[in-house]
């Protein structure tokens, strides 16, 4: 419970604060709009500000209103926003401590008092998403011998799995092209980084791939898809699989057509190559109830 509230109280302030923030932001662009000739294009990527204050917002009434049981959507905020942020932040120290990378005019001088406050911040919510999962348990079902086993989710789920997960890392992805063309890294006299990454997407966007599921699987045991549909990975006794088996999984989707590979057998191929199992996960109940996330 304590834990709870820390997280609660902490995510809060932290939510009033940015959106005050943001206030300001859009105060200051309503000024820059009135003086302009009406000709400013806006980027889809100048609304994740806005979904993710709103998805904050949402997930912390449910956490608290259901008290604490409930923090699905919380934990989709956190993750969005722990991806959004890591990404940021070696960006941001990058550009600040390396010569060959041309910032912004507010960009210039060395890593300050914010920057740390905001390293600080995403600590927080690492920690106060491996919490929230570690209070996670898989749904079992009792057997005539009085033993409990579990189901593995259908097709449809994991399906979804992968569709969220997708265009997570796609808006991910794309709104960090739009913020990096802001900058331009010099690798040669002609030469900006960003034509490779805007004209042959495939690649890189690959390999962000691999890091998503690297870091979110890896070190937190779920990804965005799977917290949406309230399902999370066990190993074959129901049990959190070990590091080796988390990352053995990504690895594993290296595979070509691993994507696909669930729908010729019970599990994918990176389930089975790490012997995991994906379920429907429940919240800890002091009286042992099963209580289904979503």
């Amino acid at each position: 419970m304590k834990k709870n509230l820390i997280i609660a109280v902490v995510l809060g302030l932290t939510f009033a604060f940015y959106s005050f923030q943001y206030i300001r932001y859009l105060i200051e662009l309503y000024s820059v709009i009135k003086r302009s000739d009406g000709t400013i294009n806006f980027s889809w990527a100048e609304y994740v500000s806005p979904i993710l204050l709103i998805l904050n917002l949402v997930g912390l009434m449910q956490f608290v209103l259901s008290k604490y049981e409930r923090s699905g959507i919380l934990r989709t905020f956190l993750q969005f926003n722990i991806l959004l942020a890591l990404i940021f932040h070696i960006f941001n120290a990058y550009r600040k401590i390396f010569p060959n990378l041309e910032p912004l005019e507010h960009a210039n001088g060395p890593l300050g008092i914010l920057d740390f406050i905001g390293y600080a911040y995403l600590i927080f919510e690492i920690y106060a998403l491996i919490t929230l999962q570690n209070s996670l348990i898989p749904v079992l079902r009792s057997q005539e011998d009085g033993s409990f086993t579990f189901d593995d989710v259908n097709k449809p789920n994991r399906f979804l799995h992968r569709l969220f997960d997708l265009l997570s890392i796609m808006m991910i992805y794309y709104f960090y092209l739009k913020i990096g063309s802001y900058y331009r890294i010099r690798f040669d006299e002609n030469r900006n980084y960003l034509v490779f990454f805007e004209t042959k997407a495939y690649l890189p966007l690959t390999l962000f791939g691999f890091l998503y599921y690297l870091i979110f699987e890896g070190i937190f045991n779920t990804s965005i898809g799977k917290t949406i549909m309230g399902n999370m990975v066990v190993n074959n006794v129901a049990e959190k699989p070990s590091i080796i088996q988390r990352i053995g999984r990504t690895f594993a989707r290296i595979i070509p057509f691993d994507a696909l590979s669930y729908l010729f057998g019970e599990r994918g191929w990176h389930d089975r190559i790490a012997n995991t199992y994906v379920v429907k996960a429940m919240k800890k109940s002091p009286n042992n109830t099963p209580k289904e996330l979503g």
